[in-house]
């Protein structure tokens, strides 16, 4: 027909010849354009989480997510989280969250928050990593200048539990990147956010390995904070800062400067929430207003409005497509998540051009995103082709799977399985691996412990 859907067809083969051989052989045939598995489709999955349908800005299908006062909703107004999931979910990715600290012990956000593993294993009361800060575990509080990380505003917490907090583990909600690791930067306890505090935060995001850096501060224009931002920038790191609030279209720093993605505030409606800041400086929109997320207790969760909460979740976009292929760089990143946004149709004509390329969508993102380069683990510095993986025992995989790989230096290790297109599955084992011979297996489980079929 004249959509060529008539030249698909589906191919059977004996049994006991492996789907990913006939796959790899059909493949190579230059009269076939492409030869993929019968996958078998499923439902878009949705966490049990049981706070996620207040939640709109994940998954809105116009819901009552705030009774009894209901407000007005436009389904599909949200940021398709839940499509998102289908394919990535995050793995890893080191978010920085520079605001008034994290209740780490929260069970919410526990299990996501970074961890300085040289300190963790080192001697008590020892800067065993050297750079500098003695026992940073999680972090560091520049306010006070020691590890107790504690948030007494419950401002950087509300973020962490957006863009991070753990999700399907049957309590409270979801997040954007709910595999995403936080990185805590305690600059603040009231709201106040002095540069003698900010400049030595930004600074240790950066030298201690925060790939994205979410900010949630408004200032005026500072040569200091553009110098923090420059060194980001010239460091690779992704930064997303909240465009503040008040109505105005007058630039804010730092979400203004052009190194960083500024993030206005959107509604359950699709339209500019009514006190985000505006301007031709804004280079996208997220929901900011009756953001559901976590408090500072257990069980205590909350709504709040504010760009404040738009940031962490472009952030948590950045997360998932740095999650589905790490080699990206800043700008490739910006630009998927910038090209992919919905418009907002409901604007009025005076809004046009000034909210940005529209409001982020994580699915379209991560649709537009190419996966990792096949056959390329990332160990230390430099790529070491995955040649190196000694044995992958039974191959195809069967519900134990044994993994050996052998380093030629010490390294960090990152070890996936992915699906043939692309797709995390399951992220086998993180950390610095000794020079020489390893030894791991998989349980043939996903991420969410299903089961994954046989032979993938």
């Amino acid at each position: 027909d004249s959509y060529g859907l008539t030249r698909i067809y589906k191919i059977g083969f004996d049994q006991l010849i492996s789907v990913a051989d006939v796959v790899g052989r059909l493949s190579r045939e230059p009269f076939i354009e492409y030869a993929e598995p019968n996958y078998l489709l499923e439902l878009a999955f949705l966490p049990n989480d049981p706070e996620f349908y207040r939640q709109w800005f994940l998954h809105n299908e116009g819901q009552c997510y705030n009774p009894p006062t209901c407000s007005p909703r436009t389904p599909d107004a949200d940021i398709d989280a839940v499509e998102a999931w289908d394919i990535q979910i995050g793995n890893n990715i080191i978010v920085a969250i520079i605001d008034s600290g994290l209740a780490i012990s929260n069970p919410e956000i526990q299990e996501n928050v970074w961890q300085n593993y040289a300190e963790i294993n080192g001697i008590p009361n020892v800067d065993d990593d050297n750079n500098r800060f003695v026992d940073d575990f999680n972090g560091w509080n520049f306010v006070n200048s020691n590890n107790n990380l504690q948030d007494n505003n419950a401002h950087g917490t509300g973020i962490a539990g957006v863009l991070a907090a753990k999700m399907n583990n049957g309590v409270g909600v979801a997040s954007v990147c709910p595999y995403c690791k936080v990185m805590v930067v305690k600059v603040t306890d009231n709201g106040n956010y002095p540069m003698s505090t900010l400049v030595p935060g930004f600074n240790y995001a950066i030298d201690n390995g925060a790939q994205i850096i979410s900010m949630s501060f408004v200032s005026p224009q500072s040569e200091a904070l553009q110098d923090l931002v420059v060194t980001g920038h010239n460091n690779g790191v992704i930064m997303v800062a909240a465009a503040g609030n008040g109505n105005f279209p007058v630039p804010f720093y730092p979400a203004a400067y052009s190194e960083v993605i500024g993030v206005a505030g959107s509604t359950a409606q699709d339209l500019k929430w009514s006190s985000s800041n505006y301007g031709s400086w804004i280079d996208i929109t997220a929901p900011a207003k009756e953001i559901y997320t976590m408090g500072r207790n257990a069980g205590a969760y909350f709504y709040n409005d504010g760009t404040s909460y738009a940031a962490p979740i472009v952030a948590g976009v950045a997360g998932l497509i740095l999650s589905k292929n790490s080699t990206l760089t800043k700008a490739e990143v910006e630009q998927l998540i910038m090209a992919n946004a919905d418009s907002l149709p409901n604007e009025p004509l005076y809004l046009q051009g000034l909210m940005g390329s529209g409001r982020v969508n994580a699915h379209r993102a991560l649709v537009a995103t190419p996966s990792d380069p096949a056959g390329i683990v990332l160990l230390g510095d430099s790529p070491i082709p995955v040649s190196l993986l000694m044995t992958v025992a039974p191959n195809p995989f069967s519900s134990v799977t044994e993994v050996g790989f052998e380093l030629p230096r010490d390294s960090e290790v990152h070890l996936a399985v992915y699906d043939v297109q692309g797709r995390l599955i399951r992220s086998i084992t993180a950390g610095v691996y000794l020079r020489g011979e390893h030894q791991t297996r998989w349980d043939g489980r996903d991420s969410m412990g299903k089961d994954v079929a046989s032979g993938l």
